[in-house]
C-alpha cells in the first residue's frame, strides 16, 4: 500500500501553475479596480459635502445681515438710485447685485466680482471694505436676488412681510479633476417692522 502511494505521487504541471497565477492576477486586478473606484467616489462625495457646507455657511452669514436690514433712506445711493426711500432692499444688474443698509448703518452690497467670487462690500462714512466671502476652490457662476413686497409703510392694508430669495450657482473644483456644479436657494424674511 505504501508503494502505490509513492508511485502515484505526481507534481503540478506548468500549465496548471500558469492557469492558477492568471486567475489570481485577474482577481487582484478586479479587486484593485473596485478599490480605486470606491476611493474616487469617496473623494467626490467629500468634495460635494465640502461645497455644500461652504454654501450653507455663506447663506448663514448673508441671512443674518439681510434679515436685520433697515429701510434705505438715500444714504446708500451707490446702486441704481431708484430706491424710493421706503424700501429695504435695492437690486441692480438683473437682480445679480443686492444693496441695503444693515443694523449698524453700514451700506452693504453683495455681488460677483471679476474673479467669480461672491463679494461683500461694507461702506461707512470712514471706510469702504470689499472682501470675498467664497472659498478659493468655489467659482460663482450665477447669483440672483428676488425681492418680494419690498415697500414698507405704503398702505396699512399690506400684510405681507418683505422677503428676499437668494439663488446661487457654483462650480467647485476641490476634488482634483472633478468639477461639481451645485445650485442652492434660500429665502430670508425681513425683521424690520414699522
Amino acid at each position: 500500500m505504501q508503494k502505490n502511494i509513492l508511485k502515484n505521487k505526481s507534481g503540478t504541471s506548468l500549465i496548471e501553475i500558469m492557469f492558477a497565477v492568471s486567475i489570481f492576477v485577474i482577481l487582484i486586478g478586479l479587486t484593485l479596480g473596485i478599490f480605486k473606484s470606491t476611493i474616487e467616489s469617496q473623494k467626490s462625495i467629500i468634495a460635494s459635502q465640502d461645497t455644500q457646507e461652504s454654501l450653507r455657511f455663506l447663506f448663514e452669514i448673508m441671512s443674518k445681515e439681510i434679515r436685520s436690514a433697515q429701510v434705505v433712506d438715500h444714504g446708500c445711493e451707490w446702486a441704481t438710485g431708484n430706491n424710493s426711500g421706503n424700501e429695504i432692499y435695492d437690486t441692480e444688474a438683473g437682480n445679480t447685485e443686492l444693496y441695503f443698509k444693515n443694523k449698524n448703518d453700514e451700506c452693504v452690497a453683495y455681488y460677483i466680482d471679476i474673479n467669480d467670487d461672491l463679494v461683500i462690500r461694507r461702506r461707512t462714512a470712514a471706510n469702504d471694505i470689499v472682501l470675498p466671502i467664497t472659498p478659493n476652490d468655489i467659482k460663482v457662476t450665477s447669483l440672483i436676488f428676488d425681492v418680494t413686497d419690498n415697500v414698507i409703510g405704503v398702505s396699512p392694508d399690506v400684510k405681507i412681510q418683505p422677503c428676499l430669495t437668494m439663488k446661487i450657482e457654483v462650480e467647485a473644483n476641490n476634488a482634483g479633476a472633478h468639477k461639481h456644479h451645485m445650485i442652492m436657494q434660500t429665502t430670508v424674511s425681513s425683521r424690520y417692522y414699522k
